[in-house]
């Protein structure tokens, strides 16, 4: 709540957050529903945002509980929902049609075809994968000029692609794809160079880049920070509110700073100005680093003597490496300082004389001009002449906690007609937004209540009066919006009067039964959404189609078994334009095509694609959709009839409304592959709940390893330090460790692959 409201003060249009479920930061300190509408008041009150982060995969038990989430979202008029699950895509526009919904970036949005397909559906704005370069974003932005696109510009950026990482599912049992992440590229490996951290990427700082952004036309800048502290929060935001608002990256050097201070890696533009990126990997050290302070210039047991860069006070956080692989960090507060001029005979003096000698009587709390300075840093550590020392937290950086009491509860604004007559009163207000007619036919919830009119002997509109009343809502969650009187009473609008505590008696009742009736209703549409199956037709397939259907009933394939022999262990197709037909996988006399997920070149690639199948007529193909993106092809594909389709691995079939889903858009299609990082309890569920549906549902073999991630980082030119090298094949395999555990890297096309 406090990083929310600092956000907000700070410049932020808007935040996202996310919910204690479905949120892909589940070990963030997330929101209740409560403090969600706490934070709905304050935005409201001061023309403000909210995007609500339901971004992981829902298991299909999950329906249930993601649908009475998403039914209070509704009641508190979010502004936007960020989705990565298909189904829960499918829910929210069959029963939901109103609320906003953004493509996270766990859908791995990266071309013009992903964003184009996301449009048909109806979503309003993609949020687009990290890995983009200026130039693949401006034309993704020239494609689709009516779409609303979001780009990340400042925060931690993963090894591999969002939405498609399975390293911390396979190897802790912690799936990143359901918010609980371990951070396996953080960690340390054995690798071609020692032990490191070759996965562990710098964070991602673009300042006067966000100028160019703006320019093109992008709607929203994001800022990624929901592990991270109000202050960093409130500085970042500030710093790139005066870069957008001022068009100048000026004067700006204190917030970045400050910012780094509280939370950084080394910066880095990753792949905004060339796709194949920049200064992306940190081998030796994968955490907080912050600032550079300085440089010791001399040393001792009990402190050294540096050279400033950034100023110091006692109590602030250092940092310096010790020789080691990787270096060893060694963390320690500042107990004392001292001040003095350049010591110059220091650099002259025997080891055995004491350096603190040459600033007795200078102790000081802190160092003033930040830059130059010559201090004595009082340590229990003693690190060599000529190191670097970092600044990791500041003493004067910590902002006072938000008091959530202070913050009133958003209420929902209702119409209310109120009807007199002589002696009673009727309320009424329109039901619930509700797209099934069948549940609710628009009839309005109303109560008559009896009351005494008397007439006033002043003359007092009646309206006020009544506005001022059903505006105390109290502890009730609504609030009037617009109230229209109708006077069917012998006195005029003027001369109404009621005792002021029979009004509010009358108000009390009629908020107490207008919230029962909206629960009450909403329960009944839950049940009736939940029951409703939305399940299209079967869609009648061709001649052709049914000879796939049932070679492929026959012989369904385990996903070990329709690897490209050319590409192994890489499970995709890599280049269309020079496929051999004999290294396709062939299982009943159907050929597997398996499409790559990440395709930035998309009009090349499906164009080397349909080359290969007109000029292959005579063999049956069946295409593996592993990218929301793929789908958009599915329309041009189908038109040649010896062509079907499946669902790979990588489009994430957890529930039944993904299955709904993919069989509403896809025709031809031969079977769906099960989450692959589903149990066996949640395929069987599953799997009985689709019950005879001639679209089969397969459970993905154990002996198939996919890739734990996919990186558009090489392995050589970052992780290695190597740069491009002279004349690269761009084709390397190397063996890492960890452990116990034994990994295979594959570069392939300056795209790592880590098995």
């Amino acid at each position: 709540m406090t990083a929310a409201i600092y956000a907000f003060k700070h410049g932020a249009d808007a935040v996202y957050v996310g919910l204690t479920e479905f949120s892909a930061r589940a070990h963030a300190r997330n929101f209740t529903l409560e403090q969600l509408g706490r934070l709905k008041g304050f935005a409201e009150k001061n023309g403000k945002r909210i995007y609500v982060a339901m971004n992981t995969v829902i298991r299909d038990c999950e329906m249930e509980q993601s649908a009475r989430i998403l039914t209070r979202l509704s009641f508190l008029e979010i502004d936007a929902i960020l989705v990565q699950d298909t189904g829960l895509l499918h829910f929210i526009r069959r029963f939901f049609p109103h609320i906003r919904i953004h493509a996270s970036t766990q859908m791995a949005v990266h071309n013009g075809s992903g964003v184009r397909h996301l449009k048909g559906l109806g979503i309003k704005r993609a949020i687009l994968s990290r890995e983009l370069s200026f130039d693949e974003i401006r034309a993704i932005r020239e494609q689709n000029p009516d779409m609303e696109l979001e780009v990340f510009i400042h925060g931690s950026l993963c090894y591999g692609f969002s939405g498609l990482c399975l390293a911390s599912g396979i190897i802790c049992g912690r799936s990143g794809n359901r918010g609980g992440c371990a951070q396996v590229c953080r960690t340390w490996f054995n690798g071609p160079k020692g032990k490191g951290y070759y996965f562990s990427c710098n964070d991602l700082q673009l300042a006067q880049e966000a100028l160019r952004l703006k320019e093109i036309g992008i709607d929203a800048l994001k800022i990624e920070g929901r592990m991270k502290s109000p202050e960093y929060t409130g500085m970042t935001v500030s710093l790139y509110r005066h870069i957008i608002d001022n068009a100048a990256a000026d004067a700006t050097g204190k917030d970045m700073c400050d910012a780094q201070v509280i939370f950084s890696r080394n910066p880095t533009p990753a792949f905004f100005n060339v796709p194949n990126g920049e200064r992306m990997i940190n081998r030796e050290y994968p955490f907080h680093i912050g600032i550079t302070a300085g440089k010791v210039i001399a040393s001792e047991k009990q402190g050294f003597i540096m050279k400033t860069e950034q100023p110091i006070m006692v109590r602030d956080g250092l940092l310096f490496f010790r020789d080691g692989n990787p270096p060893e960090p060694v963390n320690f507060s500042v107990k004392g300082m001292l001040k003095g001029d350049k010591p110059s005979c220091c650099f002259a003096a025997p080891r055995s004389m004491k350096i603190k000698r040459y600033f007795l009587n200078k102790r000081v709390f802190s160092s003033v001009q930040g830059q130059g300075e010559y201090v004595y840093i009082e340590s229990p550590s003693r690190p060599r002449k000529g190191d670097i020392i970092y600044k990791t937290s500041s003493h004067n950086l910590h902002w006072p906690a938000i008091k959530e009491g202070g913050i009133r509860t958003w209420k929902r604004p209702v119409d209310i007609t109120v009807t007199l007559s002589d002696r009673q009163v009727m309320f009424a207000s329109p039901p619930p937004k509700n797209p099934l007619a069948d549940v609710i036919a628009d009839i309005p919830i109303s109560i008559e209540l009896p009351i005494n009119i008397e007439k006033s002997h002043k003359e007092v509109p009646f309206r006020d009066i009544l506005g001022k009343v059903l505006g105390e809502t109290g502890s009730f969650s609504f609030r009037p919006r617009k109230i229209n009187l109708i006077n069917n009473t012998s006195c005029k609008d003027d001369r109404i009067y009621i005792h002021p505590a029979n009004l509010k008696k009358i108000k009390n009742k009629w908020y107490e039964y207008l919230q029962e009736r909206y629960k009450s209703l909403t329960e009944e549409m839950l049940n009736r959404m939940l029951g409703t199956s939305s399940l299209p037709s079967a869609i009648e397939p061709d001649k052709s189609s049914r000879l796939h259907e049932r070679q492929i009933m026959d012989n369904l394939p385990p996903r070990s078994g329709i690897i490209p022999r050319d590409a192994d262990p890489v499970p995709f197709i890599l280049d269309p334009e020079n496929i051999a037909i004999e290294s396709l996988p062939d299982a009943g006399g159907i050929l597997f095509i398996p499409l790559h997920p990440i395709i930035f070149k998309d009009t090349k690639y499906l164009e080397g694609l349909l080359g290969f199948l007109k000029s292959h007529t005579r063999h049956t193909f069946a295409i593996g959709l592993n990218n929301i993106g793929h789908i958009s092809w599915v329309n041009t594909l189908s038109a040649l009839p010896h062509v079907s389709f499946f669902i790979d691995y990588g489009l994430y079939c957890a529930n039944i409304r993904t299955f709904y889903f993919f069989m509403e858009h896809i025709p031809r299609l031969l079977f769906q592959y099960f989450w692959i990082e589903g149990s066996n309890a949640d395929f069987a569920g599953l799997k009985a709940r689709i019950g005879g549906y001639r679209i089969p549902l397969a459970l993905i073999d154990k002996s198939f390893h996919p890739p734990l991630f996919i990186s558009r980082a090489c392995f050589v030119r970052h992780s290695l330090g190597s740069g491009c090298p002279k004349g690269c094949i761009k084709r390397f395999r190397y063996r890492l460790s960890q452990n116990k555990r034994e990994f295979t890297l594959i570069v392939r096309d300056c795209m790592t692959y880590l098995f």
